[in-house]
């Protein structure tokens, strides 16, 4: 029998609610809009250079004459530095252009602020100063976006994600959207009465930057479509014992107002996918739960619309749970690319090889941080002190390995660029392995990756916080409304992207990129939700004192991931670290702080320990949850075996256990089962500690028997 979950929904052409922008409130339209594990990105930086569309409301462009320009309270050291010229207008007649030490004010009727509202500035940085850019105020609070300049400013209301990232010398239109991080900011909208202008020059430097056109846009931005199924049982027939064939016709209902040409994908959860409009698909009655179909609506612009629907059979034969493996960082490039190397020796196949029986073949899917691009094109970041890539053909790698799933979340998709990384996507694609974690701008970037089996729709999201701002690393390697990157992980693109990937999956897992590579600092000083390590938490040295691998995450970095089970999360897994950190029971989920490498050539003793995290998945979520241990032997993961695996998983054990996670480690075989709660585990698995006096005896002091 074949149980339809009822959903009443417009028609196509039938009136709907506006469909919101792409830089709405939290940008919670744009996640829910989200694709499948295979959209191919599309570039969205229409807002680049045109002049404004007809709809865009101008704040100011300088075409009135000169405007009436205070200055800004003891900051404006040459309250004389600015003009309005027209020799070098943005798209109009005049252009603001400012030099010296010079912060200006300018005074303008109030404007008010939604939750979407998002504003265009056209800036020219003449020549390079200390700090370029513009903000705007309500009287009480202030918000800047800084565009240019060599210093870095680490005040909250400075946002800094443009700085550097464009070309000196040319004008580019900046997206701002004012209103979504204001309300990040101050918890409130405002209403705008004054504009900022800063040169910052307090040595000399004799920067000049140029202002133009400061125009409210949200009318203007291309509208994600929306979409909803409806269905409808066409037929039912028997094609053996207790087996029946039901076919169903669903349609595609869409609704978008600037976008008539859109491409369809659906994924009907039992392995099967359409690229119709509105297919007619059979069900067989094998499995005992629902499946989950999914549709995908894609526009010329690449914005996606996306809606669910539940289809249930049974009785019959279930094929749940189903296994999702997890490993950490996966890098193939640098050593294993050296002449004579192990690629060039062996082939790419070597460095996964010895694992495809416990990771590749061992699960249904399979899950990694995709740790660098595959590229032959771009440039490297010019002032990142380790850039990644490997060669193109190395991807093969991944597909050999059995990746269903990557997170391209981390602080090296970009170490060549827009150009690296878009290769590195395209190259994704062609092979069907679904990413998240980055694109052509934050819409893209925020988006879930989904993956269906066997009835069970999984969202992938993914996020990073290694933006390079601790070393003043520009341009910053976070995404921007239109500039590249990674999905910047702070709270409220945390709460965004969850909430989004909840409506239209079964079960949401986060991969984040955090922490301090090998823990070598002392534990932050920031505050909760510190989105990045202290200045004064550098990173140190193999020659200093301070130098450790630490096995446990910071305070801040705890919180932060916290957040993500808060905000709906089903388990957090963290990247970055390079080596194994334990894992944590929180809330009744499981937030696994650092699975260590996986595919690396690091030399450090201490990155060797690796492991294969399993989790169980059934439509009530996740069931359980296991790890199996490995061993990075000269660059190359072996499963661990013997006394060596043993050891590792006692070792994360013992990581585990002050974070209120349990492993029930096999003596049997390499493998442990992980216990969020004690009054699940095993009735022989028990924790224990004493304390007692040590007696000094031929020179050693020696505990008598503890019984445990």
């Amino acid at each position: 029998m074949i149980r339809l979950s009822s959903r009443v929904v417009p028609m196509r052409g039938t009136s709907m609610p506006h469909a919101q922008s792409p830089f709405a409130p939290c940008f919670r339209a744009l996640v829910r809009a989200a694709p499948a594990a295979c959209l191919l990105l599309a570039a969205f930086a229409a807002f680049a250079a045109p002049r404004p569309a007809p709809r865009a409301t101008i704040i100011e462009d300088f075409e009135s004459g000169a405007p009436a320009l205070a200055s800004y309270p003891e900051q404006d050291a040459d309250p004389s530095a600015w003009a309005v010229t027209g020799a070098n207008p943005y798209g109009g007649d005049y252009a603001l252009r400012i030099h010296g030490n010079s912060w200006k004010v300018e005074s303008v009727a109030p404007v008010g602020i939604g939750d979407g509202t998002v504003w265009r500035v056209a800036a020219f940085v003449e020549r390079l100063g200390e700090m370029q850019a513009f903000g705007v105020g309500d009287g009480t609070n202030e918000l800047f976006y800084t565009f240019a300049g060599e210093q870095l400013p680490l005040e909250t209301k400075w946002w800094t994600a443009y700085q550097g990232a464009f070309p000196e010398e040319e004008w580019y239109a900046y997206l701002l959207p004012i209103g979504r991080d204001w309300q990040a900011t101050y918890g409130y909208l405002p209403v705008i009465d004054r504009l900022f202008f800063v040169n910052d020059d307090d040595a000399g430097t004799t920067g000049i930057v140029l202002f133009d056109e400061i125009a409210d846009v949200t009318d203007d931005l291309p509208v994600a479509p929306e979409a909803s199924i409806t269905y409808v049982v066409q037929s039912s027939r028997a094609v053996g014992k207790g087996l029946f064939l039901v076919g169903i016709e669903f349609q595609a209902n869409v609704y978008d107002p600037d976008s008539e040409t859109h491409a369809y994908r659906w994924d009907f959860g039992d392995g099967v996918s359409s690229e119709e409009a509105d297919p007619v698909h059979e069900f067989l009655a094998l499995a005992h739960h629902t499946y989950t179909v999914g549709l995908l609506v894609r526009d010329e612009g690449g914005l996606a619309g996306s809606d669910t629907c539940q289809v249930r059979v049974d009785p019959g034969a279930g094929d749940l749970p189903i296994t999702v493996n997890f490993v950490g960082d996966v890098f193939t490039g640098r050593g294993y690319e050296n002449h004579g190397g192990i690629i060039e020796t062996y082939g790419i196949e070597a460095l996964f090889e010895p694992t495809i029986p416990i990771f590749g073949n061992a699960a249904d899917v399979n899950v990694c941080n995709l740790e660098c691009s595959y590229t032959d094109r771009g440039t490297p970041h010019p002032t990142k002190s380790v850039v990644f890539r490997s060669r193109p053909e190395n991807i093969a790698g991944i597909e050999y390995a059995g990746v269903d799933v990557v997170t391209t979340g981390n602080n090296h998709i970009i170490d060549y660029g827009e150009e690296g990384m878009a290769q590195t996507l395209h190259l994704l694609d062609s092979l069907g392995v679904g990413h998240s974690g980055a694109g052509t701008n934050e819409y893209f970037a925020l988006l879930p990756a989904f993956y269906t089996q066997s009835g069970v729709r999984m969202a992938f999201l993914g996020e990073c916080n290694r933006t390079g701002r601790e070393w003043n690393y520009q341009p910053f390697l976070d995404a921007a409304a239109n500039k590249p990157g990674f999905a910047y992980m702070i709270p409220h693109n945390l709460e965004a992207a969850i909430d989004g990937a909840s409506d239209l999956a079964d079960v949401v897992i986060v991969q984040l990129h955090s922490g301090i590579e090998y823990q070598t600092a002392p534990p932050g000083k920031g505050g909760a939700f510190a989105a990045e390590p202290p200045v004064e938490a550098m990173e140190v040295g193999p020659n200093d004192p301070d130098f450790r691998f630490r096995v446990e995450p910071t305070p801040d970095d705890r919180a932060l991931r916290r957040l993500a089970a808060d905000l709906g999360a089903d388990v957090v897994i963290n990247h970055h670290p390079h080596v194994l950190q334990g894992f944590e029971s929180y809330g009744g989920k499981l937030i696994a702080h650092s699975l260590g490498n996986f595919v690396f050539d690091l030399y450090y003793p201490e990155t060797f320990p690796t492991m294969v995290l399993t989790l169980e998945i059934d439509k009530e979520g996740i069931a359980g949850y296991t790890v199996a241990p490995a061993w990075i032997d000269d660059w190359i993961p072996q499963p661990a075996t013997g006394t060596l695996g043993r050891e590792i998983l006692d070792r994360l054990a013992d990581y585990s256990r002050p974070m209120g996670a349990l492993l029930s480690v096999s003596r049997e075989e390499p493998a442990a089962r992980i216990y969020l709660d004690r009054s699940d585990a095993d009735s022989t698995v028990t924790a224990g500690e004493a304390i007692d006096s040590l007696v000094l005896s031929g020179g050693y002091w020696i505990a008598p028997p503890m019984e445990l």
